[in-house]
């Protein structure tokens, strides 16, 4: 009897230390392999004159593009020498991004690639994320050669 309790006991043990943490999920979601862009999805820029992108990689960097009309799309720079380009998961529900700007992660579907944050401080703001068009991304990947 106690054998079989020790058995169980070793096999909870075993099952629960190979669970995945939920933040590194999260984070292979929005870096991909390596790194992603994503295009966002906000109240203001739904109807197409106006695009963002953001761009998440392994290393913790975030940039930023935006698309005007039939402008081309440019580096969003904050505007800023203080601004920075990078985020951090800091637990299975919040990001940051920027150092100062926190993020609820609201919903994830890892089937279809999206995801949407609420910014912690005006709930009314929320940003839905989704894989950019084949088009737009080629466009993304030559910015970020340059």
């Amino acid at each position: 009897m106690k054998t079989k309790k020790l058995i169980y006991s070793l096999i909870f043990i075993g099952l629960i230390s190979c669970k995945k943490d939920s933040t590194q999920n999260f984070e292979d979601l929005i870096c991909g392999e390596h790194y992603q862009f994503w295009q966002v999805i906000e109240k203001h820029n739904y109807k197409g004159n106006h695009k963002i992108y953001e761009y998440f990689d392994k290393t913790g960097k975030w940039l930023m593009f935006e698309k005007f009309h039939n402008e081309p799309i440019k580096i969003w720079d904050g505007g800023d020498v203080y601004f920075y380009n990078e985020y951090r998961v800091m637990s299975d529900t919040v990001i940051s991004i920027t150092k100062g700007s926190l993020y609820w992660i609201n919903s994830l579907d890892y089937v279809n690639k999206t995801f949407t944050l609420e910014y912690v401080c005006d709930g009314d703001k929320i940003k839905k994320y989704i894989l950019p068009s084949n088009e737009d991304l080629k466009k993304l990947e030559k910015l970020l050669e340059k």
